[in-house]
């Protein structure tokens, strides 16, 4: 789509399946994104396979209800799509496959993040993030004059999760099962 696109390895696992819900939500942030940084998409990574199931690379990943969301990233200022997570340091820094320095786009992530909290559409149960990046990120919500509601669920809703790795290469993106 205009503003997204799915990793290689998605394409190739065949993990492209979501909810209606979700689908709006990721093409929602990923609006917001394209917005900010013309030109960039967001870079989605496994959600799950058709008619669910369990899949290797994930334990969560089995209805559609869980996506793989690439970090907004720049090289040298600028905007940089790398089609595989990179593992970031606490300041939100790391390195690609090929040895570029990149560094954690703290405005995009945020504005992600910000388009799928201020919707009231579709439940999100969390975003899970490093501890680190997620306080980069609401440390800018704080400076942005964002709405205090929407920093506040911001603040709920980002959080690292307990018995997993930090989440410190992508956004790990749950929403709760529709009404419906």
């Amino acid at each position: 789509g205009p503003y997204h696109r799915a990793t290689t390895d998605q394409v190739k696992r065949g993990t492209w399946e979501a909810t209606d819900e979700m689908v709006w939500l990721i093409l929602l942030g990923a609006k917001a994104l394209g917005e900010l940084r013309p030109g960039v998409k967001l870079e989605v990574a496994n959600i799950a396979r058709r008619g669910g199931g369990k899949i290797p690379w994930s334990v969560s990943h089995q209805t559609g209800r869980d996506a793989d969301i690439l970090f907004p990233l720049l090289s040298d200022g600028v905007p940089y799509m790398p089609d595989a997570m990179i593992h970031l340091d606490e300041q939100g820094a790391g390195t690609s496959a090929d040895g570029r320095k990149v560094q954690l786009d703290v405005p995009g992530l945020t504005a992600v993040v910000l388009a799928m909290v201020e919707q009231d559409s579709v439940a999100i149960r969390h975003l899970f993030i490093a501890r680190s990046l997620r306080r980069m990120v609401l440390d800018y919500a704080d400076g942005q004059g964002i709405l205090k509601q929407h920093r506040r669920r911001m603040a709920q809703l980002l959080k690292q999760p307990r018995g997993a790795l930090p989440h410190n290469d992508h956004l790990h993106l749950r929403i709760m099962c529709s009404s419906s």
